[in-house]
């Protein structure tokens, strides 16, 4: 099973949300989210 390395963006991402308070389901929510919304407009 390969890795998937993290982004820095992303891992910004999930610590800034999780600074915040934003649980760990609400995250992944969110990120599908936008990919849904990324893969509409394109």
């Amino acid at each position: 099973m390969a890795t998937e390395r993290v982004r820095p963006l992303r891992q910004r991402r999930s610590e800034d949300m999780g600074i915040r308070g934003i649980g760990d389901k609400a995250q992944k929510s969110h990120i599908r989210a936008i990919k849904y919304c990324a893969a509409f407009l394109a």
